[in-house]
């Protein structure tokens, strides 16, 4: 499938006057676009890989204490205003072992080279994993003045404890009437009040978090799109 034409780079007052989109093509990560995050006792990298992001994490012998992430963080912010949108493709397929693990895409208005969600504001839209094998499910999540909320989680346990079965996600938040909407590969998963974000802009990071005592684990990020709704 070709991928879609590259775009000029958001800058920091960027809107929906412009999309921005990134690819991840050509040997090394853009310094001007994304910058490196992580936290805790970890070990974590970001590289390149055939035209797509490959993050991973590793956490033998470290503290069992501790929740471990690494991810990126975009350079620039933009407006959450009526009509943005903000996708990626996610490909969670190379998992064998899900169990305490997650990746997700956090919208914050901080920009720290730690993790987003020790911030006093965020969203955030994650995978996580259903132990003890590589299924997994999606929630969405806030936190507003430092009070964390669960805001959507497909109702589990309640409903399918076990998980599903990912593999190349599409996954997207759009920002209507003050509120947010979460599709998935095209389809509306939830939709929210209209109060939910209490901040005007945020910055886009890409992360994966791990407990302790696993090996190596991988996910795969590819056309990040931000800017108008998608079709």
């Amino acid at each position: 499938m070709a991928r879609p034409p590259s775009a000029l780079a958001a800058s920091d007052d960027a809107g929906l006057s412009g999309v921005f989109v990134e690819t991840f093509e050509g040997a090394a990560l853009d310094s001007a676009r994304w910058l490196v995050t992580s936290a805790a006792d970890g070990k974590g990298g970001a590289s390149l890989d055939a035209g797509r992001l490959r993050l991973w994490i590793e956490s033998m012998g470290t503290l069992a204490r501790t929740v471990k992430y690494f991810g990126l963080r975009s350079a620039s912010s933009w407006a959450l205003t009526h009509g943005l949108s903000v996708a990626a493709d996610l490909d969670w397929s190379q998992l064998a072992n899900a169990s305490y693990f997650s990746a997700a895409l956090v919208l914050a208005p901080a920009a720290t080279a730690t993790n987003p969600l020790e911030t006093d504001d965020w969203v955030m839209v994650q995978y996580i994993g259903v132990p003890p094998r590589a299924n997994g499910r999606i929630e969405v999540s806030a936190r507003r003045a430092g009070v964390v909320k669960t805001l959507f989680d497909e109702g589990w346990p309640d409903k399918n404890r076990t998980g599903r079965t990912l593999g190349a996600q599409r996954v997207e938040l759009r920002f209507i009437d003050g509120g947010l909407e979460l599709r998935e590969n095209g389809n509306t998963l939830w939709r929210s009040s209209p109060d939910v974000l209490p901040f005007p802009r945020a910055h886009v990071y890409l992360q994966v978090a791990t407990h302790s005592n696993y090996p190596v684990r991988e996910i795969f990020f590819d056309n990040v799109a931000i800017g108008p709704t998608e079709p």
